[in-house]
């Protein structure tokens, strides 16, 4: 039997019912505690439901909050805003599993906006990973303003062309607890204007910027770039 340790990720074998936990809590599942019967818990914490080891599919090894795959090159490029969030709304397929995926009013509104470009043709760009650890912060929780200001200082040059977080969310079907985050060459409307706008993912959702002064970020937290 495999090892199943808290915080593990876990699909149903059931994919129907699979799909439907997920239609409704929108996030993937983890395990809180082990045993003959383990209880599965979304990404808040929050109560799914006691289920058979027998009724679950393991991830191997025990995961990290950002442990996914991390392409190291992505197409972008080729189709107009409104074919890009079509794709998103409409969601994936993938092993005969469909996988709901949805992006914020406010993400879209930026999208549409007339100083947000795309490319006409298709190319292939290299992606950077960097945490906010890689960037050299050391406390357990760094201010996100604090690292915008960093950021716009040392990788100005490796901002990611604005439609790239588009493609990572088709791409990635779905996200574990941590945000993930995008640069763009685009200027925030809502910060000072050297500030890049940022997109993050959490659960399936591709949303906007975050403004809050306060908000933080911890040292797995993830930023991409390209070169």
């Amino acid at each position: 039997m495999e090892m199943i340790t808290k915080g593990s990720i876990v699909a149903l074998k059931n994919k129907k019912k699979q799909y439907a936990l997920e239609q409704e809590f929108k996030v993937p599942f983890s395990v809180a505690n082990t045993g003959e019967k383990v209880l599965v818990v979304d990404a808040n914490g929050e109560h799914v439901g006691r289920m058979s080891i027998d009724d679950l599919e393991i991830s191997s090894g025990e995961k990290t909050q950002n442990d996914f795959i991390r392409p190291a090159s992505i197409e972008i490029g080729g189709l107009s805003k409104e074919k890009l969030i079509k794709k998103i709304k409409d969601g994936l397929k993938i092993d005969n599993c469909f996988y709901n995926l949805c992006i914020a009013s406010p993400a879209e509104d930026i999208v549409m906006d007339k100083n947000f470009t795309v490319l006409p043709e298709k190319k292939t760009v290299k992606l950077i990973y960097r945490t906010v650890a890689d960037m050299g912060f050391t406390a357990e929780r760094t201010k996100l303003s604090e690292i915008r200001d960093f950021i716009k200082t040392h990788y100005k040059s490796e901002f990611c062309d604005n439609e790239t977080a588009l493609w990572l969310r088709l791409i990635w079907d779905r996200i574990t607890y941590n945000w993930v985050y995008i640069t763009t060459k685009l200027n925030s409307k809502d910060l000072p204007p050297d500030n890049p706008y940022i997109f993050h993912f959490c659960g399936n959702y591709l949303y906007h910027e975050e403004v809050n002064k306060n908000f933080t970020c911890d040292l797995k937290t993830l930023f991409i770039f390209s070169e």
